[in-house]
């Protein structure tokens, strides 16, 4: 989280306007659009996108979705390919992530980044609910 190592420029960057605030500030400015018919663009688009959340929660995969229905020589996740064996040994990834869970003990973590690194060990060192993120 950059927040907690670079707190003042994160809070530089947050006062800043967003790309789509200066843009649409110049386009009123010249006159290219009114306030109003940036108000109507952006309620549209949200809207737009609220009803594709909204009808994504039911939507059905049709078999045409998957390239291989349109082109071929594409595979669909129905044709199996080689499998190669591709793992690695337990204990090897359990060491990483403890060490990627782990600091020099002589070097001071900020409160947050101490609660990361700790849940990164104990994840790694059960095994369970791994996210490298």
């Amino acid at each position: 989280q950059p927040l907690f190592t670079q707190p003042k420029l994160y809070k530089a960057i947050a006062k800043h306007p967003s790309t789509l605030q200066i843009y649409e500030k110049r386009l009123i400015e010249e006159g290219v659009m009114t306030e109003e018919e940036s108000k109507e663009i952006r309620k549209f688009t949200l809207e737009s996108y609220e009803a594709d959340l909204a009808s994504s929660k039911d939507y059905q995969v049709k078999q045409t979705d998957w390239l291989s229905s349109k082109w071929s020589g594409f595979k669909s996740p129905r044709q199996q390919s080689r499998i190669r064996p591709t793992g690695v040994d337990t204990e090897v990834l359990r060491h990483i992530g403890r060490t990627a869970g782990s600091v020099p003990p002589t070097f001071k973590l900020h409160r947050q980044m101490q609660k990361i690194f700790k849940a990164r060990y104990a994840m790694a060192d059960s095994g369970k609910g791994i996210d490298w993120g």
